[in-house]
């Protein structure tokens, strides 16, 4: 989407600046993810699966939320760059990006941190 994005706007892409907060908030999008993930992953390498089981709900749900938000802010971007064609491809790529093998029940991810934090009566994170 960015190099769309730099050859239909070129140096004028500064000028853009809808098109730029999309593409930042895709970024940071993603950067979070993977930060969340990677953290996650150490803190259960460190202490066992089973003591991290709340922040890997809690991954989960913001990689979820965060995918939404990429998907939405890309479609906005791909479609202020392209169009016909292409624009379906970007499109379509998008989709296949923001995809998943199984989705997971937000509701129930949502209702098991909400308990642990009911559990423990504070926020425990």
């Amino acid at each position: 989407i960015a190099g769309g994005a730099v050859q239909k706007f070129g140096t004028e892409l500064d000028a853009q600046q809808q098109l730029l907060l999309n593409l930042s908030d895709i970024l940071i999008e993603t950067y979070m993810s993977e930060s969340g993930l990677l953290r996650t992953l150490k803190n259960s390498d460190r202490s066992g699966l089973s003591s991290q089981s709340t922040q890997i709900l809690m991954t989960q749900y913001y990689v979820f939320e965060a995918m939404e938000i990429i998907s939405k802010k890309g479609k906005e971007a791909i479609c202020s760059i392209a169009s016909g064609d292409e624009q379906k491809q970007l499109l379509e790529a998008l989709d296949n990006y923001c995809n998943y093998k199984e989705w997971p029940n937000v509701i129930a991810l949502k209702t098991q941190i909400a308990d642990r934090i009911i559990d423990e009566n504070r926020y425990c994170f």
